[in-house]
Parts: C-alpha cells; structure tokens; sequence
C-alpha cells in the first residue's frame, strides 16, 4: 500500500463516509453456493452514494498478463492526498474472453469493496475465471509485479446543481419603479433618462424587471439612492413637461 505524504484530510472525510454510507444491497446470487452477494454494480452504487458530499473519489487501474488480470484500487482526496491500496491478481483460467470478464468484474468488486470497508458477501463468485468447481476453490492472490499499461476508470461523487439565483419580488420592483417615477416628475426629467442613468451608474449592464434577480435589485436601488442624495434643488433644475411621465423601458 502507497499514500500521499499526509492522509489528515483524506482520513477525516473517509470518518463521514462511514458513518453516511449504507451497505450494498445483496442482488445476486452465487450458482455454486446458492447465497447471496452484492454484485460490481451494487457495490458502486454504494460507494457512490457513500462518498457524495465528501473530498472522496476513487479509480481502479486494471490489466492483463499472463498471471490473469489485476485490479488496484486507488482512493483520492480534492486536498491532493491519495491512497493505493496493493493490486490483487485474480487467475483468468484459458484466458477467454468470457474468463478474462469474470475475472475483472470480480476482482474490482473484491478490491472495491474491501478499500472502503464495505460487506458485499462472504463467498467467491469468480468460478469462471479461476476455472473452479464448487468443491476445490483457490483464493486470490496478491501481487506487486509491474503491471502493463493499466486503463483507468475514475468515478466522483455527483456534483450538486448550483442553487438558483433569487429574484426579487414583485412588490419592490413596484416601489422602485413608483420612486423612480415621482423623482423625473419632481425634477423636470424623462423617466427614460433617469432609468437608463440607473442602471449605468449601477453597473448590471442590461436588465429588465420582469427578470430581476435580487443581487441586482439591490443594485438598482442603491445607484437611485445615490442619485436622489446628490440631485440638485429641483427649482434650479431644467424646466420640462409637468404632465404624465411617460411609461417606463420595462
């Protein structure tokens, strides 16, 4: 077994793993011995599920030699931090493409599920691969020969959808637009004129009020204050049309 210089973070998330993560589902059943285990599938589901919400991913590197094929599991952390847990070589009989599938499919699920402490099931269901009968099995063994350049399949945890911008209500969009309004009419402007200084001096680029999120809104309101603060004397402003202002860009 390898791992990175520190395991602290790694260690601490694996700590969550554990105390979130549910067993696999047994699924299926084993033909020579009649019980039950948890297959490839089940055993990555759980893992998944497990890891969801953690720094924690993982791969497995697997290859093929003349000894079988050979799996290792490898455990990361978003910190950088890692741990390889030693290959384990599972015999693939003839070397067919039916043994050499059984064998694979095996050896990720044993190597999987004993890298995150998981029980799938007490039985071996790699009889096709190792070519063994119900009455004389052979057990995996482990090894720390080189490997052939190895394929990797990594898989992280689901990422989150990033939650929706919040927009702001309707009422207050209202209430800047009313104050938006009395403010032209008082100083002898457009409506047009002062929203477009608005939203210049705000700095939200283009926006419309049907679809205004809060942050912006915010923004708005903030650039109108400022702008009301420092407007001068409406009797020394510009003269202009004192009837109805004009409907509002929006």
């Amino acid at each position: 077994m390898k791992r990175s210089e520190s395991t602290i973070e790694l260690i601490k998330d694996m700590r969550k793993f554990r105390e979130q993560v549910k067993q696999p589902d047994k699924n299926a059943t084993n033909p020579f011995t009649k019980s039950k285990y948890s297959d490839l599938s089940a055993v990555i589901k759980s893992v998944d599920a497990g890891t969801k919400g953690t720094g924690l991913s993982w791969t497995q590197d697997v290859c093929n030699s003349e000894q079988g094929v050979t799996v290792q599991t490898i455990i990361f952390h978003d910190s950088g931090e890692y741990i390889e847990f030693s290959p384990l070589t599972m015999p693939a009989g003839k070397g067919t493409a039916q043994e050499l599938g059984s064998a694979e499919t095996y050896a990720r699920r044993y190597t999987l599920q004993t890298a995150f402490g998981l029980v799938g099931d007490a039985d071996d269901d790699g009889n096709a691969a190792s070519n063994r009968t119900q009455e004389t099995q052979q057990r995996p063994t482990r090894t720390t020969q080189p490997r052939s350049t190895p394929r990797r399949e990594e898989h992280r945890p689901p990422q989150q959808a990033a939650p929706a911008e919040r927009m702001a209500g309707n009422d207050d969009k209202q209430k800047l637009l009313d104050r938006i309004k009395a403010f032209s009419k008082e100083q002898h402007r457009d409506a047009n004129e002062v929203y477009t200084a608005v939203v210049q001096r705000a700095n939200v680029g283009t926006v419309k009020l049907g679809s205004l999120t809060l942050e912006n809104f915010v923004a708005l309101s903030a650039a109108f204050q400022d702008m009301v603060t420092t407007a001068p004397d409406p009797e020394t402003a510009g003269a202009g049309d004192d009837g109805e202002v004009p409907p509002l860009p929006f």
